[in-house]
């Protein structure tokens, strides 16, 4: 892309517009590991479940100093600032009316604990209930702990 890199070509410009960071994923082998989160659901579920995920890590991890703990908190805070206060300045087409569900009743300290009972994101029940649930905070936990192993 970087030596055909043409503003104009619409098809080009979709590409690039509709990549998630699955390039990443994919140049370093984890795509087919993390489809489920990324890909394969709309594009503000994508950010609410990393978003989840990434403050259950967080707040595991949070002895952690390093510059990619406070990066990526700061780039998933971010993220959901645009999502939530700044939707226009996502692509178009990314941002779903009315798919932001809350957190329900679940506390802070319950949402960075539920990781430990989170199922395998490769489970047949984990599938199936995802599909039909769709829920970030149910399925947050689920990816802190694919990551966290």
């Amino acid at each position: 892309m970087k030596e055909n890199f043409n503003l104009f070509d619409k098809k080009l410009r979709s590409k690039i517009i509709g990549q998630r960071g699955d390039g990443v994923l994919e140049r370093e082998g984890l795509l087919k590991n993390y489809k489920w989160c990324t890909t394969e659901v709309e594009f503000s579920q994508s950010i609410l479940v990393w978003r989840v995920a990434t403050e259950i890590c967080y707040g595991v991890d949070k002895d952690d100093a390093s510059n990619y703990v406070s990066t990526s908190k700061c780039l998933s805070e971010y993220m959901m600032y645009l999502l939530v206060i700044r939707p226009n300045m996502l692509s178009k087409g990314f941002f779903d009316e009315g798919s932001l569900p809350g957190l329900g009743d679940m506390s802070y300290e319950d949402i960075i604990q539920s990781y430990r009972e989170a199922p395998g994101y490769d489970t047949p029940w984990f599938r199936s209930s995802w599909k039909r649930a769709k829920s970030a905070v149910f399925v947050g936990p689920v990816l802190a702990r694919q990551l966290l192993e």
